[in-house]
């Protein structure tokens, strides 16, 4: 009986990290055009269908060119990052925003396990972005 106690004791202690295991997957790019406001980056698990209006993460700086997503869990994900340009016009008028095309895609399969520590999750991703602006 107290043997069963200890499996279900260790079995329950395990199961957050079995059934919820996710990796931070860190992206990071170089862009040499001064003239940008900053970048959107868009994840997906389907190779070249992103959603324009749901952009993972803004980055409103374009001196800060990585971005780290937490706690994805396990599959098979798709980046792209693009640059974007704010033009101010006119006192009354609204903001125009211009956005590049999409960098090169990255790919990344997360599978995470169990058994090692959470630091040992983590999964970096370089992308080049290559920027096209108007």
């Amino acid at each position: 009986m107290e043997k069963k106690i200890l499996l279900f004791v260790l079995l329950f202690a395990l199961l957050p990290i079995i059934c919820f295991a996710q990796s931070d997957v860190t992206l990071a790019w170089d862009c040499n055009n001064a003239t940008i406001t900053g970048y959107k980056v868009y994840r997906s698990q389907q190779s070249g269908i992103y959603d324009l209006n749901n952009p993972s993460s803004i980055i409103g700086d374009p001196n800060i060119r990585t971005v780290t997503h937490y706690k994805i869990p396990d599959g098979t994900y798709y980046w792209v990052v693009t640059a974007y340009r704010e033009h101010i016009p006119a006192v009354g008028l609204p903001a125009q925003i211009t956005e590049s095309g999409y960098s090169n895609e990255v790919t990344a399969n997360l599978l995470t396990s169990p058994l090692l520590p959470p630091d040992n999750n983590r999964i970096t991703v370089i992308v080049n972005v290559n920027v096209n602006t108007p």
